[in-house]
């Protein structure tokens, strides 16, 4: 657990950083939140106890990507101009 804390305060941090809000930031933990009391209450996390490690290591990966390619994502925040003026102006 401890490492999944570090994993999402890097990505919370990181998000934060970039959109400069804290409504984004809200929204990840409350999905996240949501899910994982979701599949506790439908017992989905008690039925991983008869997956083979193949299936629990291939779904550890696919949620590893979907981490990584969502924080690329939010991370794709389109840059302001800075002073008002565009670059082709600045010739």
């Amino acid at each position: 657990m401890q490492l999944l804390g570090v994993a999402l305060g890097f990505i919370y941090g990181s998000i934060y950083v970039r959109l400069s809000s804290i409504w984004s930031i809200l929204l990840i933990g409350i999905v996240f939140n949501i899910s994982l009391f979701g599949m506790k209450r439908i017992g989905w996390l008690d039925s991983m106890e008869n997956m083979s490690d193949f299936t629990l290591i291939l779904l550890a990966a696919v949620m590893g990507l979907y981490l990584i390619f969502s924080t690329l994502w939010y991370w794709r925040k389109p840059k302001a101009a800075t002073n008002g003026r565009s670059r082709r102006s600045a010739r």
